[in-house]
């Protein structure tokens, strides 16, 4: 029995490890902001199993050892402050997709018109070659 609960101590500790190492991901701005969207996601899906699975390692302990003196509240705050700031991360990339996509815009043209005489046919092939070579886009607008 001893050696059961040597074991399920020591898989308790190492979900703690995924705990405080997403943690300290979150708590490391330059990490954050270069993270994507689905990195986040999966450090969010695997803080949340982590966690749920660290629940079920306590329960089981607690049924072997009643004494175990593990600081459970600890953890949890860990836990909700670490998946509170992920989803604000997450909720603050969904808006700035959103206005990105919103408020994307092309930039007007204003295009002479064109009469019909054959000398002018030479001038908007030009304008045309000079007007497409000058538009300088956003790069967040062509790529969007």
């Amino acid at each position: 029995m001893e050696q059961k609960l040597t074991k399920l101590r020591n898989k308790r500790g190492t979900l703690k490890g995924v705990i405080t190492r997403v943690q300290s991901f979150v708590q490391d701005a330059i990490s954050l902001a270069a993270a994507s969207i689905d990195m986040l996601e999966a450090r969010r899906d695997r803080l949340a199993a982590a966690y749920k699975e660290y629940e079920e390692l306590n329960i089981e302990i607690i049924t072997l050892d009643a004494t175990d003196k593990e600081e459970v509240e600890e953890v949890e705050n860990q836990y909700f402050q670490t998946i509170a700031k992920l989803n604000q991360v997450l909720r603050r990339y969904a808006e700035q997709e959103k206005y990105n996509i919103v408020n994307s815009k092309l930039p007007n043209i204003d295009i002479p018109t064109f009469d019909g005489r054959c000398r002018r046919r030479q001038f908007f092939r030009d304008w045309r070659a000079r007007r497409a070579a000058s538009l300088r886009l956003p790069i967040s607008a062509v790529h969007q």
